[in-house]
């Protein structure tokens, strides 16, 4: 595995077996990126954990399929579009074997971490009712752990731990310091941070506050755009809506 950002790409596309998207079928998405002149699509579908104790995910039974569904898509539209398989995953310390075995497995071009809750105590997690600035001070710490790991190619809308912090707090801005810290100590593995298109269009997801101290702290290279999308129409209306945005930011500079 060994992910690169390239110009004129679709990063990050999420399938039915999410269980919060559309049901468009694999091929559709393909078939929408070729029509949109894509050269790639990166396929991030929310991983599964052994034995399914989380919701908003494929179940492990499904990942097989996924798996065999992208590479079967990757031989018939070989010379036409690149294809990537991927999962999206948030680190928990106690499924590290199984993450690192995510890390390792060939089937899977790229791995992206979007931590969406945290072990806050062993067997419980940070969406069982903990306040706000608890909540992301725990999601702060899940990702920290994760970037120490170094299983992951790119963290997921990494401001999005913020969204129930208004204004940005004193906390938030300590917490968005450790991130980079964190991230400058990993420099050689180059992970990257992902601007999400869906956050822009959620209350509060994305926070300019961060991406600031992201520019400001000597890490705009890292940064790559991510559509998030959960539907062939969303392809569609983020591709129109941010392309020419997406070329201007992140490949001119």
């Amino acid at each position: 595995m060994a992910y690169k950002p390239i110009r004129n790409e679709i990063f990050h596309v999420h399938t039915w077996r999410c269980k919060h998207a559309s049901m468009d079928s694999d091929e559709n998405y393909v078939q929408k990126a070729l029509e949109l002149g894509a050269d790639r699509i990166v396929f991030t579908d929310h991983a599964p954990f052994p034995g399914n104790p989380f919701g908003n995910r494929m179940d492990i039974e499904q990942l097989p399929e996924y798996k065999s569904s992208m590479h079967d898509l990757k031989s018939k539209y070989d010379g036409m579009i690149e294809i990537l398989c991927g999962l999206e995953i948030e680190y928990l310390s106690a499924f590290d074997d199984y993450i690192k075995r995510l890390r390792n497995d060939e089937a899977l071009d790229v791995l992206i971490m979007g931590q969406h809750f945290s072990e806050t105590v062993t067997g419980h997690y940070s969406f069982e009712g903990q306040d706000a600035e608890m909540e992301f001070k725990a999601l702060g710490k899940g990702m920290l752990r994760g970037i120490e790991r170094r299983y992951f190619d790119v963290i997921a809308h990494p401001d999005r731990i913020f969204h129930k912090i208004m204004p940005f707090s004193d906390g938030c801005w300590r917490m968005s310091e450790e991130i980079i810290d964190c991230l400058k100590q990993y420099e050689m593995d180059e992970i990257l941070l992902e601007r999400n298109i869906s956050s822009t269009r959620r209350k509060n997801n994305y926070r300019s506050e961060f991406w600031e101290m992201v520019v400001a702290q000597g890490l705009k290279n890292r940064e790559i755009l991510g559509f998030d999308s959960h539907s062939v129409k969303e392809l569609q209306k983020f591709w129109r809506r941010d392309g020419e945005e997406y070329e201007e930011t992140f490949f001119n500079r």
